[in-house]
C-alpha cells in the first residue's frame, strides 16, 4: 500500500514540473551547473567587456559606465546590468536605508542588444559616496531575455 502512495506523490511531482515547462517560455528556462548555479542560455550569451566606476560631477553619488558584448547569433531584449557599490554594506544599519536594503544598486537597462555587437551602456548615478569608505570592486549582474524571432 505504501508504494502505492509513493508513485502517486512522484507522478504528481513529475505532472506539476510538466505544468512549469510547458506554461515557462523557451528563452526563460533556466539550467543548473553542477555547483547548482542556474545558467540561462541567454545570460550566457552576454558578456561585460569593459566596466569602471566612475563619480559624478558633483562628487557625491558614483555610476558606472561600460561596454557589453552579446557572442551569440540570437538578439538579446530586456538586458539589466546590476552592479552593487557598496554590497559589503547591504543588510547592515549605519549607512542609511538604500545601502542597507540594495547594497548601492545602480542599474543600467538596454532595450535591445543585436547579435555579435558591442553596446555602451551608463548606469544610473544612485549610489551614494561613503566618506569612510571605499567601494567594492565592481561586479555585473546581468539579466536578459532572448529576442523572440
Amino acid at each position: 500500500m505504501r508504494s502505492r502512495g509513493v508513485y502517486s506523490g512522484v507522478l504528481l511531482l513529475s505532472l506539476i514540473f510538466a505544468i512549469i515547462l510547458w506554461a515557462t517560455p523557451l528563452s526563460r528556462i533556466v539550467v543548473a551547473n553542477a555547483q547548482g548555479v542556474p545558467l540561462d542560455p541567454a545570460l550566457k550569451s552576454a558578456h561585460i567587456v569593459n566596466d569602471r566606476l566612475i563619480q559624478s560631477a558633483d562628487g557625491f553619488k558614483y555610476r558606472v559606465i561600460g561596454k557589453i558584448y552579446n557572442s551569440n547569433d540570437r538578439a538579446l531584449v530586456n538586458v539589466v546590468v546590476v552592479y552593487r557599490i557598496w554590497k559589503k554594506w547591504q543588510g547592515t544599519d549605519g549607512r542609511g536605508s538604500y545601502i542597507k536594503e540594495t547594497g548601492g544598486r545602480v542599474s543600467a537597462r538596454i532595450k535591445y542588444l543585436p547579435p555579435k555587437q558591442i553596446v555602451d551602456f551608463e548606469t544610473g548615478a544612485d549610489a551614494s559616496v561613503q566618506i569612510d569608505g571605499v567601494p567594492d570592486p565592481i561586479d555585473a549582474e546581468i539579466q536578459a531575455d532572448f529576442a523572440i524571432d
